[in-house]
């Protein structure tokens, strides 16, 4: 299946989040930060996608000084609008009850 968006899907119990190359190839070279105005062009192109995605994928797992990444950041906000959108699968516990094991 040939797709232009990320795909997170459950398999055997965990998330799979699967973003195809190009899909990370536009996003660089179309990103807001890099686009140089005065000049009418973009300042960053993807010029080897295999290297450029080792790249990526090493900022998504870089550790801050605290252990986060990225990618933990991403699944901290994910969670977060879980919950407020309706939580379906968890549920609000009292003061006393401990956390699942």
């Amino acid at each position: 299946m040939r797709t232009n968006h990320p795909m997170v899907r459950i398999v055997n119990g965990a998330l799979v989040i699967r973003i195809p190359g190009r899909v990370i190839e536009f996003a660089t070279n179309e990103h807001p930060e890099y686009w140089d105005a005065e000049n009418d062009r973009q300042r960053i192109k993807v010029i080897d996608r295999a290297q450029w995605l080792k790249s990526v994928r090493d900022s998504l797992l870089n550790e801050e000084e605290d252990g986060s990444t990225v990618l933990t950041a991403a699944l901290d906000k994910a969670v977060a609008y879980a919950i407020e959108q309706g939580f379906e699968g968890c549920e609000e516990t009292d003061a006393n009850t401990n956390h699942a094991q």
